[in-house]
């Protein structure tokens, strides 16, 4: 690889485009001892696949987006939770998106998805979706600690949303059992 690419791949945690290697990329990849971890990018074998080259590998692979992040991972852009062990990203019911493992891919409707959010340049779901993402199949306890935890972050960053302040109260003033 030439100068150029090494630097590109520095600012992209690894990841290296098919564009980056010019023509006969997967040959070359092979030879380089470049694993293909998304459709034409790939990643040094040696080099771990967290969930930060995941997502700059999503953004090489399909640079026109079409993709948004959800859940927990979500939540770790906006800076709410630790970094997630996988990524999972949503694409309009009606899309395709052909993503490796680790990585999931969720049809969603496009409610869920709403106008795009821009956290860092990555496209990512509304902070109340990304809560409620990150609740599914989890215990009544440590979703009620979650919400409680964001909202106390919010309040105290005086960034909250109102809509967050509105969903929590009305789960809260909800009798028991309904």
């Amino acid at each position: 690889m030439d100068e150029n690419t090494v630097d590109l791949a520095k600012r992209r945690h690894g990841v290296v485009t098919a564009d980056d290697l010019g023509a006969d990329a997967a040959r070359k990849a092979r030879r380089l001892g470049l694993e293909c971890v998304q459709p034409k990018t790939f990643l040094a074998g040696t080099q771990p696949y967290g969930v930060q080259a995941q997502l700059a590998s999503l953004q090489a692979a399909f640079p026109d987006g079409g993709w948004h992040v959800l859940g927990l991972a979500a939540l770790w852009l906006y800076g709410a939770r630790p970094c997630p062990n996988r990524l999972e990203v949503g694409i309009p019911l009606m899309c395709r998106l052909a993503v490796r493992q680790p990585v999931r891919c969720r049809r969603v409707a496009d409610s869920v998805l709403g106008s795009p959010r821009l956290v860092r340049g990555i496209p990512v779901v509304a902070l109340e979706v990304a809560v409620i993402q990150a609740g599914e199949r989890r215990p009544l306890a440590e979703v009620v600690w979650l919400i409680e935890e964001l909202v106390r972050a919010a309040h105290h960053h005086r960034t909250a949303s109102r809509t967050v302040f509105a969903r929590f109260r009305r789960v809260r003033s909800r009798p028991r059992g309904l």
